[in-house]
């Protein structure tokens, strides 16, 4: 028994869940970029060289954070053309988290003293929304839910178990 066919809505939703990713990534790309920019920028605004190192540092962290959660979007991804159901509940989730968190990120403007910085993550917060809604749109289909249900009810029914049956080396019973 083979798996049913994959609707377009489904592999449409999963690439762009891959593009999430990648514009995390690109983002903290820039970001890793800018750390001189950063600690030159906050340094000169504070006149003091370690509020610039601070600053520095706690971007570097924030970004290895952004770094990390981007392989959210790609594990899911992987589920999701396979068909998993959770694989398809958890990106809702995800793209339902990052919409807030790229929206807070537009308004705060945390990078501010690197005006070209700014720009880069305002960029990449409206494509995290655009992306992100386009994501729960596709995947919250009808259509989809009854493919991934399929999909895992035949996974489910290839399984082999555990002891195939008449197995001469099987333990007998306990009982």
């Amino acid at each position: 028994m083979s798996l049913p066919p994959r609707p377009g809505t489904v592999t449409l939703a999963n690439y762009l869940l891959g593009g999430v990713a990648a514009v995390w990534l690109s983002g903290a790309g820039a970001a890793y970029f800018a750390l001189p920019h950063v600690e030159h920028a906050v340094s000169a605004e504070a006149e003091d060289p370690l509020a610039g190192s601070f600053a520095a540092v706690l971007v570097a962290l924030v970004t290895t954070g952004a770094v990390l959660l981007a392989v959210l979007p790609v594990l899911l991804t992987v589920f999701g053309l396979r068909g998993s159901p959770t694989g398809r509940v958890l990106s809702i989730v995800l793209c339902s988290v990052a919409i807030p968190v790229a929206l807070l990120l537009l308004l705060i403007d945390p990078f501010g003293s690197v005006r070209w910085l700014g720009g880069v993550y305002a960029g990449v917060s409206v494509l995290t929304v655009l992306l992100a809604v386009a994501v729960i749109v596709l995947l919250a289909r009808r259509t989809v839910k009854t493919w991934s249900d399929d999909a895992a009810a035949t996974r489910r029914t290839r399984r082999p178990s555990a002891v195939p049956p008449g197995n001469p080396y099987a333990h007998p019973p306990v009982g």
